[in-house]
C-alpha cells in the first residue's frame, strides 16, 4: 500500500469516528449592547405664586423628554414634601394635594382622576400602572421614543391654612425613567 493511501485511510478511519461525535449544526453567540443608557429631562420649574387657601389650579405644562438616544422608556414619578407642607390624599391645614397628568394641552380640573393622585414621600408611581391608568391624559409616559416630548400638568390644591406664616413652599417631582 502507498503511503498516501494509508494515510487516507488512517485519516478516514480516525475522521469517521470524529464525526460521529460532532453537533450538526454547531452555533455561537453574538453579543451586543446599544450605547448610552435610560434619560429624561424636564424643561424646568413650574412656579405657581401666591394662592389663596383651598385653592386648586391646574398649571403647567413642565415639557419631559426622553433625551436617551436610543431606548424606548416608562417613567414613574413621585414627590418629596416641602418643609412646612405635605403633599396628601386631601387638603387639610399643611396638607396639599398634588395630581399630575400627561396631556398636549392644559385639561380642565375635572379631568384629573384619583390615580393621577401623588403622595408626599410615596415611592415612584408607574405611568399608566394602575387600573385605572395613573397620569393618563392624551399622552401618558409609557412607551416614549427616543427624542419624544410629553407635556406634564399639575393639580395644585393649597392647604387649608398655613403655619408657616406664608413661607414659599418648594416641593421637588421626581420623574425617573425605567424600561418598558
Amino acid at each position: 500500500m502507498k503511503a498516501t493511501t494509508k494515510a487516507v485511510a488512517v485519516a478516514c478511519a480516525f475522521g469517521i469516528a470524529g464525526i460521529a461525535n460532532a453537533i450538526n449544526p454547531a452555533t455561537f453567540n453574538v453579543t451586543v449592547n446599544m450605547s448610552g443608557g435610560l434619560s429624561v429631562a424636564v424643561s424646568g420649574n413650574l412656579p405657581i405664586g401666591a394662592k389663596a387657601p383651598s385653592n386648586v389650579g391646574v398649571y403647567g405644562p413642565v415639557t419631559v423628554t426622553n433625551d436617551s438616544a436610543s431606548f424606548v422608556e416608562d417613567y414613574t414619578i413621585a414627590v418629596s414634601n416641602s418643609a412646612d407642607w405635605t403633599i396628601g390624599a386631601a387638603q387639610a391645614p399643611d396638607v396639599a394635594t398634588m395630581r399630575v397628568m400627561f396631556n398636549s394641552a392644559l385639561p380642565l380640573e375635572t379631568d384629573f382622576i384619583a390615580a393621577d393622585q401623588l403622595i408626599g414621600l410615596a415611592g415612584g408611581v408607574l405611568c399608566g400602572a394602575l387600573a385605572a391608568e395613573a397620569f393618563v391624559g392624551n399622552q401618558d409616559g409609557q412607551d416614549v421614543a427616543p427624542s419624544a416630548v410629553n407635556d406634564l400638568y399639575v393639580r395644585f390644591g393649597m392647604p387649608t391654612s398655613d403655619s408657616s406664616t406664608g413661607a414659599v413652599q418648594t416641593f421637588t417631582v421626581t420623574i425617573n425613567a425605567v424600561a418598558p
